[in-house]
């Protein structure tokens, strides 16, 4: 059972904690943490989440997840990439890019969370080693910068991106590509 640390309204923690379902069902608030994962080619990491996934099925996203109880959010990017992607990342490679409050109820999950999004970079070599989650996704892949900012224009419901992705591919840009 995953627990969550509950938040102030300032995004501080509160000190108390619940179960990842009760904070959903009380739209307590949270963090959850999104990383872009791009090569030092310029390829951005889209996963594929399994079809069987409560929410989001089957969709492609950046990787990422909730914040759990006792963690920074650091500590929460770089264990939901190892989870999910199996790749050991240095703390020195996260780089922050923005945090945003927001709330979303759909059915009766109300989704109220500070959402940080961070940009990492690996080598293409560790592109290649990647083992996936079989459990949380069915496919990774590799997009350019390009095919990026052409899907999150699109509006394609098959892809599924946080709020202010675009400052997370800007600063990728200005590492080059």
């Amino acid at each position: 059972m995953e627990y969550l640390d509950i938040l102030d309204e300032k995004g501080n923690k509160t000190g108390k904690k619940d179960t990842r379902e009760n904070i959903h069902k009380l739209g307590l608030l949270h963090s959850e943490v999104a990383a872009f994962i791009y090569t030092d080619t310029g390829k951005v990491i889209l996963q594929k989440r399994k079809s069987n996934k409560a929410t989001y099925a089957g969709v492609w996203s950046v990787t990422g997840g909730h914040v759990l109880a006792g963690e920074n959010n650091e500590e929460a990017i770089l264990r939901e990439i190892k989870e999910e992607l199996n790749l050991n990342i240095e703390k020195e490679k996260v780089i922050f890019v923005t945090t945003y409050k927001s709330k979303k109820v759909k059915d009766d999950v109300i989704n109220n969370k500070f959402f940080s999004i961070y940009n990492v970079e690996i080598s293409e070599n560790q592109f290649e080693t990647i083992k996936i989650q079989k459990e949380e996704l069915e496919d990774i892949k590799l997009f350019s910068i390009e095919e990026i900012e052409s899907i999150m224009n699109s509006g394609d419901k098959q892809y599924k991106f946080p709020q202010n992705s675009e400052m997370a591919i800007k600063l990728i840009k200005k590492e080059g590509w």
